[in-house]
């Protein structure tokens, strides 16, 4: 649960763009973060419910047993989860560039709705084992619990970082406000305002 947020934090295309020839390879990438397809994936309703559909179908199908036994899904579902974890992560977080930002009120929703869907997976782990699985009352508990005050953990980390990108839209919300508000008022024998003046 942890890994998506701390690579999100590490802004992996921020790193590439600057890593990268300037050339072809870097405008490779901003044509891809740029793209229509990718300002969908990051639609934070989307991610949230490939992220928190995708556990929901895990663990509540028998597919978690599957996993068990087939080495290629087992695999799969490993892949899925952390790529839709990263995708949920950077749609929340957003701290990329890319092509449309989606605002603080559709992410803080998203979170809080994700997090809620998160919590009663975890609860009803917590009373029923998944389909088709033989694990032991202890370990089931143990799991559920992990599943339930890990994911609080990354949840208020996450509510943290929109917290900042907030205070930080409103306080140069406020420093603009108040350099309109400083400016003399234009009458008709004052001259006209240069580039310079703002």
């Amino acid at each position: 649960m942890i890994a998506p947020l701390l690579l999100v934090l590490a802004r992996p295309l921020t790193l590439a763009q600057r890593a990268l020839p300037p050339q072809s390879a870097r405008r490779v990438l901003l044509a891809l973060a740029h793209s229509r397809p990718v300002t969908w994936l990051v639609f934070p309703p989307l991610a949230a419910l490939l992220d928190i559909g995708g556990l929901w179908l895990l663990y509540r199908t028998p597919l978690l047993a599957a996993t068990h036994h087939q080495p290629l899904i087992h695999a799969a579902v490993q892949v899925h989860v952390v790529l839709a974890g990263l995708l949920f992560t950077f749609a929340i977080c957003q701290l990329d560039p890319l092509r449309h930002r989606w605002n603080l009120a559709w992410r803080g929703l998203t979170l809080l709705a994700a997090g809620a869907g998160h919590a009663i997976l975890a609860k009803t782990l917590y009373v029923a084992r998944p389909p088709a699985t033989t694990y032991s009352a202890v370990d089931l508990h143990t799991g559920a619990q992990l599943m339930y005050y890990g994911g609080d953990l990354v949840e208020i980390a996450l509510a943290a970082v929109l917290a900042v990108q907030w205070y930080l839209a409103t306080g140069r919300a406020h420093a603009r406000l108040q350099r309109r508000q400083r400016r003399p008022p234009l009458t008709a024998d004052s001259p006209p305002h240069t580039s310079r003046d703002f």
